[in-house]
C-alpha cells in the first residue's frame, strides 16, 4: 500500500509523526508532501528533525498560505505517485488544498 500524507505546518507535523512510524512498522510506503504553508525553518523543519518524523519527499516550496496556489501541484504529486490513500491533518489550508486535489 501507498500513502500520501500532505502537511504544511507546525500541528500537521506533530499529528503526521505516530501514523509515519506505524505505517514504518507496517511496511507501508509512505510519500510525505510538505506544501510550504508554515516555510520558516521554526515551524516546520524542526519538527522533522526533534521528533524524528521521515523526511518530506516533496517540498512544494510554495510559501504560501493559499490552497488555490497549493492544489495543483499536490494534485500534480498524486498522478505522479499514484497513492492507494491520500492523508490530511486538521483544518487548515493545506488540508482543503490536500482533500480538493485528491478528490
Amino acid at each position: 500500500m501507498k500513502v500520501l500524507t500532505v502537511v504544511g505546518n507546525r500541528p500537521q507535523f506533530v499529528k503526521s509523526g505516530p501514523l509515519s512510524f506505524a505505517f514504518l512498522v507496517a511496511g507501508v510506503e509512505e510519500i510525505v508532501v510538505h506544501t510550504g504553508q508554515h516555510y520558516d525553518r521554526e515551524l516546520s523543519e524542526v519538527f522533522v528533525e526533534e521528533l524524528g518524523l521521515p523526511r518530506p519527499q516533496y517540498r512544494l516550496e510554495l510559501k504560501t498560505a493559499d490552497p488555490d496556489v497549493m492544489e495543483p501541484e499536490i494534485t500534480r504529486v498524486i498522478r505522479r505517485e499514484e497513492p492507494d490513500l491520500v492523508l490530511v491533518y486538521g483544518d487548515t489550508n493545506s488540508t482543503l488544498a490536500g482533500a480538493r486535489a485528491s478528490a
